[in-house]
């Protein structure tokens, strides 16, 4: 049987070339705020990409978006931008039942606090192909507990906009 036409596309029907950037667009949260940032960057090459919104319960979640927000992956390649410790959850309401290809390639955009990773963020590593941290502290904490590549990218910040209130 065809898929129904609201089902979304199974990862082998999934587009080369873009990326998805699943995260917390609309919610109140620092990670919330890198997502966005991180999609204005995006926009700016030109690369294609869809925003993908998950959803959180413990904040307000009513922050404007740029842009379209879907619930579906629309590539082959994913940035997720939630912490570690809600990947699993994130995966699940995306893609579930999984439907993961060999040949697509997983980004954790991921921040930490302290400087050793607890047990439950360690087996989120297991679900990407590489991490990326906003600062080497991070960066050095999630270096301790694995092999994959760990890459410190710079969050992007909107160039400022003078002020049209004068004194």
């Amino acid at each position: 049987l065809p898929p129904a036409p609201d089902d979304p596309p199974s990862s082998s029907r999934r587009e080369v070339g873009g990326w998805n950037l699943v995260g917390y667009l609309r919610a109140e949260l620092g990670v919330g705020e890198a997502a966005r940032r991180l999609s204005a960057g995006l926009d700016l090459t030109g690369l294609p990409f869809q925003q993908v919104g998950v959803g959180v319960s413990i904040t307000r979640s009513e922050h404007e978006v740029v842009g379209e927000v879907s619930q579906q992956l629309r590539f082959r390649d994913t940035i997720y931008c939630v912490n570690a410790d809600m990947l699993p959850l994130t995966l699940a309401a995306l893609e579930h039942p999984h439907r993961l290809r060999t040949d697509a390639h997983r980004v954790g955009l991921w921040f930490w606090e302290l400087a050793e990773v607890p047990p439950h963020m360690v087996e989120s590593i297991d679900h990407v192909d590489e991490i990326w941290v906003g600062s080497r502290f991070v960066g050095e904490a999630f270096a301790r507990v694995t092999d994959k590549p760990v890459r410190l990218v710079p969050i992007p910040v909107a160039e400022p906009v003078p002020s049209s209130v004068s004194r």
